[in-house]
């Protein structure tokens, strides 16, 4: 059961510069240990009633369970987006040693 320590969050953002600014922003804080930015993805989405096609970049986090709720709270905060997709991701396992970095770099 130790994959239920990790937590993995996943959201979008308009561009790299953006993604990079708040990586690093929770970076600081603690509340991840490392973060994943995926370039130049497009996204379809309806928004008040009208189909958008916009370039944004992932951003895939990695950090603790004890972790998820200051870290949701603090991505809403410094979101640029007015609705922005703050996703948890289940994890079935996880390597020893992983685990154990995610621990020490967010215990800080």
């Amino acid at each position: 059961m130790k994959h239920n320590i990790i937590a993995v969050l996943y959201t979008t953002v308009n561009n790299n510069a953006t993604g990079v600014s708040l990586a690093q922003r929770l970076l600081e804080k603690r509340l991840i240990a490392c973060a994943n930015i995926l370039p130049k993805i497009t996204s379809i989405y309806l928004w008040n009633g009208e189909i958008n096609t916009d370039e944004e970049v992932i951003i895939i986090m990695k950090t603790t369970k004890a972790l998820i709720i200051p870290l949701t709270e603090e991505l809403k905060a410094i979101h640029p987006y007015e609705v922005p997709c703050i996703l948890e991701l289940e994890t079935s396992s996880i390597n020893d040693k992983y685990l154990e970095w995610i621990i020490k770099e967010t215990s800080k």
